[in-house]
């Protein structure tokens, strides 16, 4: 578990903020981090300890849930 602190402590030192999606019964989905830097969107989804994913979207892409670039 301390891998996985230590892990989230480092993104939000690089000026990551999260959100903790959750379903209908109040279930965590995922933790979900982005930070805008250098004209781009950086996003992560922790969906496990061991499934995650991440995407760098242009500054200009209007819609950041569903890029098209």
């Amino acid at each position: 578990m301390n891998e996985i602190t230590n892990g989230l402590q480092a993104l939000v030192a690089r000026d990551f903020q999260f959100a903790h999606p959750r379903d209908a019964d109040g279930g965590l989905v995922a933790v979900v981090g982005i930070r805008v830097h250098r004209g781009v969107f950086d996003i992560v989804q922790l969906f496990s300890e061991h499934e995650a994913d991440a995407a760098r979207i242009p500054g200009d892409e209007p819609d950041v849930l569903f890029p098209s670039k």
